[in-house]
């Protein structure tokens, strides 16, 4: 990992966008779209991809920005000629940005071919999955396989929601801790918070075994507590739902937590109390119960959704066109 180049390139992305969009403008005015705005937000696309590489030090890590110029297996791009001239220019403000860091500026260039490459092969290229097949794929997790979720991939989905999840004026009133099973203890105390039903027993408490996924998100309000906090929290869980799913990964929301304080508290954030909950990990499509924390003996899984949506009410009820 380098973040000598990745924050080098990053506070040059403002500026290298804007100059990058001037040459088009100046050189290719009667080819190209008029739309300023939107040519300025691709090369950031750009930008932006060949940060996370240098981040990572791997050139390969371009190949998640092509499918953002890609719609229905088809390359949106108005005139490829255009575009690597513009790479062309792009490729000479890095040999200027990064001409004392050799090794930062041989990714740079890498992966600047590499996009090119890619966009040779992009009908071909099965970049995204349907979004339709992944909404109706999507159901809250219990049962979690023991494979373990490489830790780059969700530093991935994080660096995804902090550049292209939307926030109100990019205030993201919340705060994300991030939990796998290095703490076990953390982990167990915090199943024994969130007790499914507290009238019942833990041998007739279901439990919620969602938050014994691999990966544990805990979202809590940042600063006032307000509905500006409540609603971007569904927000960025929502994304990071979605982002998982379409990387083969399943979830699982839990907002049973009867102690949000105690949670708040183990995670180092005393006065404030965490709203939700999001597990994170491979699905066990075979299991069918789970080892509960507090009795060391196999529990049943909860009812799944199917519960819950029969008694749905009508579409009508709550969906009203004008």
């Amino acid at each position: 990992m380098s973040l000598i180049g990745y924050h080098f390139l990053h506070k040059e992305i403002d500026s290298l966008s804007e100059d990058s969009m001037n040459f088009v403008r100046h050189n290719f005015f009667r080819q190209r779209t008029n739309d300023h705005y939107r040519c300025k937000r691709d090369i950031k696309y750009i930008l932006w991809g060949i940060s996370r590489c240098l981040l990572h030090q791997d050139a390969n890590r371009i190949t998640e920005i092509s499918h953002k110029f890609v719609q229905n297996g088809k390359l949106v791009l108005k005139d490829i000629r255009i575009e690597l001239a513009t790479y062309a220019y792009i490729e000479s403000r890095l040999h200027q940005l990064f001409k004392d860091l050799d090794n930062d500026l041989y990714i740079a260039i890498e992966a600047m071919a590499l996009l090119k490459e890619n966009f040779t092969k992009l009908e071909e290229a099965n970049y995204t999955r349907n979004f339709s097949d992944l909404i109706k794929e999507r159901k809250t997790t219990f049962g979690w396989k023991n494979e373990l979720v490489p830790a780059s991939t969700v530093e991935d989905i994080l660096l995804d929601l902090h550049v292209y999840a939307p926030s109100k004026q990019s205030r993201t009133p919340y705060y994300l801790d991030v939990m796998d099973w290095g703490n076990e203890k953390l982990r167990h105390n915090i199943f024994e918070w969130c007790w499914r039903d507290p009238d019942h027993s833990a041998e007739e408490d279901w439990g919620n075994p969602q938050v014994l996924a691999p990966y544990l998100f805990a979202f809590t309000p940042r600063g006032d507590v307000d509905y500006e906090s409540f609603l971007e929290i569904g927000i960025a869980s929502s994304f990071i739902i979605w982002n998982a799913q379409s990387r083969g990964l399943s979830t699982g929301y839990c907002a049973c937590i009867q102690d949000p304080s105690a949670v708040s508290d183990a995670l180092g954030r005393p006065g404030k109390k965490v709203t939700v909950l999001l597990g994170l990990g491979y699905k066990d499509n075979k299991a069918t119960s789970f080892i509960d924390p507090r009795t060391n003996k196999p529990q049943d899984f909860p009812k799944d959704n199917s519960y819950h949506k029969s008694n749905q009410q009508n579409i009508g009820t709550y969906i009203h066109w004008h």
